[in-house]
């Protein structure tokens, strides 16, 4: 009996142990803002690989497209497809953005017809300073309606409405941007050549990201606690 309430207790010292650890790193993550000078448009453009950039892609079914990209940041819920464009007020946590892609590779396209991306809940991750996790929903102005991608010849891949997807980053950059930055993973889609879906379709970004206000001049913009 003995020996067995003595490992008993040490069972119970080692579960408190890991629960203090558990809050302790759980207490470090913090919440990400939005921070300007004042209300503030983003307008993010991509980093070329060229210029030390990583990939900005769609990859669905064994198909890349590669488009040229240009993302533009309003207030949640504020979007040209709801014709509406808020700025963003300083502190705020979410975006939403509306992407733009053009000149896709081997005459493919993309057209997100009254779907936005979301952008929020930023927390700091992996104990870099200036770098925030943040999750990803696709929403649609149109009930059922779909980002529609022209993947391969004669087949097109639709990406419906979803939200917790995760993989990309914000981090701080010089000059008053931030830099939004890797794979959006778990993206649910559909193609139309098969009956198939896919749960592992990917979005791979490398985006600066600078402010605009309401004149249309430049603005610093940066997430910060």
């Amino acid at each position: 009996m003995t020996k067995y309430l003595k490992a008993l207790g040490l069972a119970m010292v080692a579960a408190f142990a890991f629960s203090a650890i558990s809050a302790a790193g759980a207490s470090a993550q913090t919440a990400g803002h939005i921070t300007s000078d004042g209300p503030v448009g983003l307008i993010g453009t991509e980093i070329s690989e060229a210029s030390g950039g990583g990939p900005n892609k769609f990859t669905a079914f064994g198909s890349n497209v590669e488009c040229d990209s240009v993302y533009e940041g309003h207030k949640e819920n504020s979007t040209p497809s709801k014709g509406t464009k808020e700025l963003i007020s300083s502190g705020e946590t979410s975006t939403t953005i509306t992407p733009k892609w053009t000149n896709c590779n081997g005459g493919r396209h993309i057209d997100t017809r009254s779907c936005d991306m979301e952008i929020s809940d930023a927390t700091t991750t992996g104990g870099v300073a200036g770098t925030y996790g943040v999750l990803g929903a696709i929403e649609c102005n149109t009930p059922g309606d779909y980002i529609f991608v022209d993947a391969t010849a004669g087949c097109d891949v639709r990406v419906f409405e979803q939200t917790n997807l995760s993989g990309a980053h914000l981090t701080n950059q010089g000059g008053g941007h931030m830099r939004l930055h890797g794979t959006i993973t778990g993206i649910h889609a559909t193609t139309s050549c098969f009956d198939l879906t896919t749960t592992s379709a990917s979005l791979h970004l490398d985006v600066t990201i600078k402010g605009t206000n309401a004149e249309g001049g430049a603005t610093a913009v940066s997430i910060s606690d």
